[in-house]
C-alpha cells in the first residue's frame, strides 16, 4: 500500500459498468514525510474519502 493525499474527483460521462456508483478521485502520491512524490493518479473511492485526506492506495495485482 501506498500513501497519498486526495486532491480533487474526476467525472466521466461514461464507465464500465461495474463502476457505476463508485467515486473517482485524484490522488497525489506521498513520501514517508508526507512531502508530493510522482505524478498524481486516479483512483476509486472505497471508503468515501474527501479533498485534502491522506489515503493509502494500491496499484497492480493487488489492486484486483
Amino acid at each position: 500500500m501506498l500513501l497519498a493525499r486526495v486532491t480533487g474527483s474526476v467525472w466521466a460521462t461514461a464507465k464500465n459498468e461495474k463502476l457505476v456508483g463508485k467515486k473517482l478521485l485524484i490522488v497525489q502520491p506521498l513520501d514517508a514525510q508526507l512531502k508530493p512524490r510522482g505524478k498524481a493518479v486516479i483512483a476509486i473511492d472505497a471508503v468515501g474519502a474527501g479533498a485534502g485526506e491522506v489515503v493509502y492506495y494500491c496499484k497492480g495485482k493487488e489492486a484486483s
